[in-house]
């Protein structure tokens, strides 16, 4: 559904026409053979992508979020960020962010990056919920970094007693060098061949995210996998 406020007449007509248009690609594309067998609701809306995904799920809650992003890049990604990366930083469920199409059933290999040094109890129980629905092999990742480094006996109790605590199964423990985090979480997804990256992010905002950034936005902006993030509680 669009809103069309006071416009003048001719940006009125225009609008009015992009919404006949937009409405019948949106209703071609469910009615093809990609959405069988789902009941596919969909609404229209113009207006900050951002600020209208926030409303959304502030009057019809879903439990996750999932969209597409191009990235961005340079100065637009420092003063600016992407859509996707809003979303990822300010969402209170899962974010699931695609750059490209992909299938379900190809989703086998899931990488985890953390610290491994928080905890969140609703954390793991949507980690577990993400495996079990594909039903995939979890790959545990910490990074570590010339200026974030901790040896590799202490990182490897740490994940051992994340995958205790919280009765993972079919998971590895990787332990991975690189000179950045978001580099290596990127180099070990990649040299893994791994379908799907999942993160937690703090959601830092203001200064505290000019001067931090945050990890999991810059991976789910430079990578070409699919990023499953979530915001930590605490």
């Amino acid at each position: 559904m669009g809103v069309i406020s006071n416009h003048d007449p001719m940006e009125n007509i225009y609008i009015m026409k992009l919404m006949e248009a937009t409405k019948h690609k949106m209703e071609t594309l469910i009615s093809g053979k990609d959405f069988k067998d789902l009941k596919v609701d969909f609404k229209i809306t113009f207006g900050n992508p951002f600020h209208q995904i926030e409303d959304e799920m502030a009057n019809n809650p879903a439990d996750l979020i999932i969209m597409g992003s191009r990235g961005s890049t340079g100065a637009a990604e420092v003063l600016l960020g992407s859509n996707a990366e809003k979303v990822v930083r300010n969402s209170q469920v899962p974010v699931m962010v695609l750059h490209s199409k992909i299938k379900l059933n190809d989703i086998k290999d899931i990488v985890f990056a953390s610290s491994f040094l928080e905890s969140d109890d609703n954390l793991a129980k949507h980690l577990l919920t993400l495996q079990d629905f594909f039903d995939a092999n979890l790959h545990l990742l910490k990074v570590n970094t010339p200026a974030y480094f901790a040896p590799t006996r202490y990182d490897r109790r740490k994940m051992e007693e994340f995958v205790k605590d919280n009765s993972l199964k079919h998971t590895t423990i990787n332990i991975y060098n690189d000179e950045q985090e978001e580099i290596g979480i990127r180099h070990f997804a990649e040299d893994i061949d791994a379908d799907l990256i999942a993160m937690a992010t703090h959601g830092r905002k203001g200064l505290g995210h000019f001067l931090l950034g945050s990890v999991t936005e810059d991976v789910a902006n430079r990578t070409s996998k699919p990023i499953w993030t979530y915001k930590m509680s605490n």
